[in-house]
């Protein structure tokens, strides 16, 4: 069921009809340091024209670019909710 879900995310990109609001929250918990996607979680839910991305360092190690961010994103399926 997830590689459909996927595979029906990656259509509606190319076909442009993913969501263009986007509310994307970053946050940690432990400060110093640099953040560190390969401990990190990330919840996406879509609901009333609004795609929501809660993303949780948990900690801070490696440095990351915002395409990085991007990527480590779209690995996790949107979650819909009624509009």
């Amino acid at each position: 069921m997830k590689a459909i879900l996927r595979r029906v995310d990656r259509l509606e990109e190319r076909l442009g009809s993913k969501p263009r609001n986007v509310f994307r929250l970053v946050v940690t918990r432990s400060t110093g340091g640099e953040p560190n996607l390969e401990k990190a979680t990330c919840r996406r839910h879509y609901a009333g024209g609004l795609l929501t991305e809660l993303i949780d360092l948990k900690s801070w190690n490696n440095p990351f670019t915002s395409e990085e961010l991007d990527r480590f994103v779209d690995r996790f399926p949107i979650k819909r909710g009624q509009d």
